[in-house]
């Protein structure tokens, strides 16, 4: 009997995540580090798994505000549940 293979297709995506303290992350878009900052409101960032056809090549980082800027590179920012 034969069986249905599922190829997921690897593109990239936009999460936002919370920054970890005592990370030194840079932005893609400003070039400035994403900092830890516990009085601020906001404390996420956007994290972006890049592929290229099919493959994984990097990871880039921005601040919220930024990857906005930046006209949303890889699609729409998907929340964390």
């Amino acid at each position: 009997m034969p069986t249905a293979v599922r190829i997921l297709e690897k593109v990239s995506r936009a999460m936002q995540r919370v920054i970890l303290q005592g990370s030194d992350d840079l932005c893609a878009h400003c070039q400035q580090e994403i900092k830890f900052n516990p009085k601020r409101r906001t404390r996420t960032r956007v994290i972006c798994n890049v592929y290229v056809d099919g493959r994984w090549v990097r990871v880039e980082l921005y601040h919220p505000q930024c990857y906005g800027r930046a006209g949303n590179p890889y699609g729409p920012v998907q929340r964390t549940p």
